[in-house]
């Protein structure tokens, strides 16, 4: 039964060193819990990541744990899919950090947006990031519509 408006779906593979910081990043966003869960689903982690997503899980309950026996990110995220309560999902990996306004933004685009089926953001490598970002809001208006087809030659073919 889907009753929250937006699901974060984070894989989790021995990333102990990451997760924390992956974590922390998302929970700084402004977001209305009773809109959004955060699920974490352990891929058979065999360092301390399992503990980091019990403890997550433990201190809010808007997060929750799966552990399940290791079969890769793909199979970690369908299984989220099939316990995810949001009418939308959005993945993030376990080793990234989202900007501070993520999730606000997340949810205003989908209000925005709410023919769209899929949406794309664009990303920055460590090394191309300047501090001054994190604190800028992301321009609606700069949102552009794009097929389906594009959609998928964007994510398969362009950076593949």
């Amino acid at each position: 039964m889907k009753n929250k408006k937006l699901s974060v779906v984070i894989p989790v593979y021995n990333s102990e060193k990451y997760l924390e910081s992956c974590l922390e990043s998302i929970l700084i966003s402004t977001f209305d819990e009773k809109l959004v869960e955060i699920i974490l689903v352990d891929d058979g982690s065999t360092d301390g990541s399992s503990d980091i997503c019990d403890y997550y899980a433990k201190r809010y309950s808007f997060i929750v744990t799966y552990h399940i026996a290791n079969g890769g990110q793909s199979n970690a995220r369908n299984y989220a899919l099939e316990h995810a309560k949001g009418k939308w999902i959005t993945y993030v990996d376990c080793d990234d950090l989202v900007v501070n306004d993520y999730i606000s933004t997340v949810l205003s685009l989908v209000e925005k947006l709410n023919d769209n089926d899929i949406l794309m953001f664009r990303f920055k490598k460590f090394s191309e990031y300047r501090e001054s970002e994190i604190a800028s809001k992301h321009n609606l208006e700069k949102v552009r519509k794009i097929s389906k087809g594009e959609a998928m030659y964007d994510l398969t073919l362009k950076h593949g």
